[in-house]
């Protein structure tokens, strides 16, 4: 099954603001958005509690409400857990919509999946098979190689540091030797990251995954994302996102997340709730959000979820001993 991306925004353009003028066409499109998500969630919790067929359910309400082609991840899972309900005919009909979606590049990782085990004898198997390598072949194509590996190398240094910050501030506190060690080494691989980048964006623009991969893609966002300490870096490249965002080159929860990584560190409040603080008792919450009461609405807009589920990734329920 796919896994939950990096920056925590696996509940998925430009900027819209929920004018009073609204028509209720755009109500209503705006609810259905809003509880594609909810079912989602649901989805995502049966699962984990190994309950397929409930979440193959929810599943069936969520996916034609699913009308935007960056949520395709969310198809991804879909067809794991039609197979692991046992509902080959939805797992195929999903597959053959993953097959024909042009901005679908995990086929090889979809095809190796051992959740889909229980279809590789159907007759149906070895045509998609077929299509989804020959998919992947001709993307091949497109992708600039040495890009690609530049940036990969640029996201395992992003992520190096990042990774064990959480465990060594709860085992020696975030005021140690050990997180100062730590911090250091992520400011000097983000220095470096940032070099890389803004060479690339400053030659080419935004690149999406077809030409360096998804990896790639992500990691031309986490770098400025992280530039906190590059005055007027993120500001510069906002309009490139945005850009990249209106073409199909981009994620749209991307934009969000950078949009309010401005706002919050010009002190004013975020748009999306995306920027989490945690206070000395431990509690994460977000920064001030603008207009809190339709957060959710803008939120899925933008390929996010419900704010309430976001914030609990940030405030897990202790383990029950």
């Amino acid at each position: 099954m796919h896994l939950i991306p990096y920056s925590l925004t696996n509940m998925r353009i430009p900027l819209l603001i929920l004018l009073v003028s609204l028509t209720t066409t755009a109500k209503t499109g705006i609810a259905q958005s809003t509880l594609y998500f909810e079912w989602i969630h649901q989805a995502d919790s049966l699962t984990n509690r190994k309950e397929y067929k409930k979440a193959a359910a929810f599943y069936d309400k969520a996916l034609p409400q699913a009308n935007r082609k960056y949520i395709t991840y969310d198809w991804y899972n879909a067809v794991c857990i039609y197979a692991l309900a046992g509902k080959n005919d939805k797992a195929f009909q999903v597959l053959t919509q993953l097959a024909n979606m042009s901005r679908f590049y995990e086929g090889r990782s979809l095809l190796a999946d051992a959740d889909l085990t229980s279809l590789h004898q159907d007759t149906r198997w070895e045509n998609l098979r077929r299509l989804f390598l020959h998919k992947d072949s001709v993307a091949d194509l497109k992708i600039n190689h040495t890009l690609k590996s530049k940036l990969r190398h640029a996201f395992e240094e992003d992520q190096r540091y990042r990774r064990p910050l959480d465990s060594v501030i709860q085992k020696y506190g975030a005021n140690s030797p050990q997180v100062d060690s730590l911090e250091n080494n992520m400011a000097k691989a983000d220095s470096q990251n940032l070099i890389l980048v803004r060479s690339i964006l400053d030659k080419y623009g935004w690149l999406g995954p077809d030409i360096i991969g998804g990896i790639g893609s992500s990691t031309l966002f986490a770098v400025i994302q992280h530039a906190d300490l590059a005055p007027g870096v993120q500001e510069k490249y906002l309009p490139y996102l945005r850009r990249a965002v209106e073409k199909g080159d981009a994620d749209p929860s991307d934009l969000a997340l950078l949009e309010d990584r401005i706002l919050v560190g010009q002190h004013k409040p975020q748009l999306y709730g995306s920027q989490i603080k945690t206070n000395d008792q431990g509690i994460s919450a977000p920064f001030p959000i603008a207009d809190s009461s339709h957060v959710d609405s803008r939120r899925a807009k933008m390929g996010l979820g419900p704010l309430k589920y976001y914030v609990q990734l940030f405030n897990p329920t202790p383990t029950a001993q």
